[in-house]
């Protein structure tokens, strides 16, 4: 989602290409014909001055399957660290995976800054809260996000800044 990918399904009744995020359409529920297969999946290369990341929480360190994710794109304008784009999605808080669309509109023409990240975590963990609902694991994965995001955008802070 976040290298804004299209994918490419193929049968004998032809080609249908659209974005990645559109595949999924609930729970065990995908926008996959029975006689169709995907046969490609591509995406522009992110400039130099983009930085990319993927943090899951899971209960089992091999195989596990993820009780929270977040993936990250962050594209800064040349020689600085003001943002130029962000691309933010969490998965496990909602049927499927979603943008945080709101918590990209925090860092987009700002400079990255430790407040800022602490700013963009707030939004995202808002975003998961009002996803996730009144389920059990709601108080789990409320500080769980938190620290994933927070985590995430550190390291690609400290990546940005080594560049």
């Amino acid at each position: 989602m976040v290298l804004d990918a299209t994918v490419k399904l193929e049968s004998v009744s032809g080609i249908r290409e659209f974005k990645v995020q559109d595949i999924l359409k609930g729970i065990n529920k995908t926008n996959l014909n029975e006689n169709e297969i995907l046969t490609e999946i591509s995406f522009k290369i992110p400039s130099e001055n983009t930085v990319t990341g993927f943090r899951k929480l899971g209960r089992r360190a091999a195989l596990s399957i993820a009780r929270i994710s977040i993936a990250c794109l962050i594209e800064v304008e040349e020689n600085t660290m003001r943002c130029r784009d962000a691309r933010i999605a969490l998965g496990a808080v909602a049927k499927n995976p979603i943008r945080a669309t709101s918590a990209e509109e925090v860092l987009i023409g700002k400079d990255i800054s430790q407040k800022l990240i602490d700013d963009c975590v707030e939004v995202i963990s808002e975003i998961a809260v009002k996803n996730i609902g009144n389920r059990p694991s709601l108080p789990f994965k409320r500080q769980s996000i938190k620290g994933i995001s927070r985590e995430l955008l550190n390291r690609l802070y400290m990546e940005l800044w080594s560049n």
